[in-house]
């Protein structure tokens, strides 16, 4: 298992100060009303295709291993990005609108299969960022349910930010 370097709900309210850079887009913003465990999260809004968000400086690393919890007040009507890499064709988690599922993979392609999802619901997002080696791999499950596995034939890389 790896070892946790970095842990936020978003309870505290304050983006600056361990890391976090956001909302990314003035469709982000800090929820007191729905919240998961603590007094607020982190609302990301679809607006424009944009998802309004925040994102974290990290160690640079070619693995990484992360946990989001996710909640659909509505499902987005675009494709989304719900947690990747911040390096070219961001590998991670992304919601695809035509069949309301998650799936890994990267920018505009997907794994095999991916997992439905519906609004009203907290899904745990369990994502592994493989990027040290041709091919890259990733691997998502959705509450313990796997996700088809993405991968990219490119060369090795590092990321520095996790979107």
């Amino acid at each position: 298992m790896a070892t946790p370097i970095f842990a936020c709900g978003f309870e505290c309210g304050v983006f600056g100060g361990h890391g976090a850079t956001g909302p990314t887009s003035a469709a982000g913003a800090f929820d007191t009303a729905t919240v998961r465990s603590g007094a607020r999260s982190l609302r990301a809004n679809v607006s424009g295709g944009t998802l309004g968000g925040a994102y974290f400086t990290i160690p640079s690393t070619n693995i990484l291993v992360a946990r989001v919890y996710v909640y659909f007040a509505t499902l987005p009507t675009t494709d989304a990005t719900l947690a990747t890499m911040g390096i070219s064709q961001s590998p991670g988690a992304y919601f695809k609108a035509s069949d309301s599922k998650i799936y890994a993979g990267y920018v505009g392609n997907y794994g095999a299969t991916g997992i439905s999802v519906t609004t009203g619901v907290w899904y745990r997002l369990d994502v592994k960022i493989d990027v040290s080696a041709n091919p890259w791999l990733i691997d998502v499950s959705v509450n313990g349910t796997a996700c088809g596995q993405g991968s990219r034939a490119t060369t090795a890389s590092a990321g520095t930010t996790f979107y």
